[in-house]
């Protein structure tokens, strides 16, 4: 598991990871967290209805993160020349 937060830095650790996973046979798995406010959390954990306002910020976090993981993504393909 690798965490991207759209930093170069995050991008080397990725292209490391996926490296290594190429090496190892192994899976990736690559995640990105968004931090909400701690008292708009609580309201799923009481089962109680997130304001509308969320289901936009969590949008808009998805498609500032989509290039980070074309990135990964493009890392983890084969290379086709040779």
């Amino acid at each position: 598991m690798v965490p991207i937060d759209g930093s170069e830095n995050a991008h080397r650790a990725a292209s490391f990871a996926v490296d290594l996973a190429h090496r190892y046979g192994a899976g990736l798995l690559v995640v990105h967290a968004l931090e909400l406010n701690q008292s708009l959390v609580s309201l799923g954990v009481y089962g109680a209805a997130y304001p509308q306002n969320i289901d936009k910020i969590l949008e808009a976090a998805g498609k500032e993160a989509a290039p980070w993981f074309d990135r990964v993504k493009r890392k983890q393909m084969p290379s086709t020349s040779g």
